[in-house]
């Protein structure tokens, strides 16, 4: 981020403005974002009538001069586009939704020649799947801090879920089962005993008349 802030984005506005003499008196870049090992930038193009062009037509410009803004800037530009969840920034299967919010609070980035000040903002959220947590998805809850594991069972954390070993007289996805329970038990006129959840249960022989 300071790397770009201190060498690439004085040029990179400079050809953004160049790139819209045309059609706009001024490019207004309100927003920069560091998203993992990317930089999100974000702006707005105003015309000469003191309109801002659609974000339509704004990409669509930007896109169409793609190779030559990389060019004028030495930047390389993975995505132009007006709709970020296209990036497909979330991670782990997570739902992208577009939501820009623009709050009160102020970001300041700062760099050795300069120091880029704008409101707080978000541009989309993710909605995770079970098991993951982080602004994009791109943590895993460790299910083990809670000790899901009964019976003295150990708990093993996975991407996204976690599975017991259980001792040797239990069983079932949380080692709740006491597979011992059925020693205990006779069913009825030849019936089976069967570990269940809750204990166990007899599965009973259907005598036909």
């Amino acid at each position: 981020m300071e790397e770009f802030l201190s060498n690439k984005y004085l040029r990179f506005v400079k050809a953004l403005d160049s790139l819209f003499n045309l059609q706009a008196s001024k490019t207004h870049v309100f927003g920069i974002k560091l998203i993992g090992s990317e930089i999100l930038l974000l702006a707005a193009v105003k015309n000469y009538n003191g309109e801002y062009l659609s974000r339509e037509v704004a990409s669509g410009i930007s896109a169409g001069h793609k190779k030559l803004l990389e060019s004028q800037t030495n930047v390389m530009i993975s995505h132009i586009t007006s709709d970020p969840c296209l990036t497909s920034p979330c991670q782990n299967g997570a739902v992208c939704n577009k939501n820009i919010y623009i709050g009160q609070d102020v970001a300041v980035l700062e760099s050795l020649l300069v120091i880029f000040v704008s409101p707080q903002k978000e541009v989309f959220n993710c909605t995770c799947p079970a098991g993951f947590t982080g602004t994009l998805c791109e943590d895993d809850i460790d299910e083990c801090e809670v000790n899901p594991c009964k019976n003295k069972g150990t708990c093993v954390n996975t991407a996204g879920s976690f599975y017991c070993h259980c001792q040797s007289s239990f069983s079932g996805s949380i080692c709740s089962i006491d597979v011992d329970e059925c020693l205990k038990v006779k069913c009825q006129n030849g019936g089976t005993c069967l570990p269940a959840q809750d204990g166990y249960y007899c599965h009973c022989v259907s005598h036909l008349a």
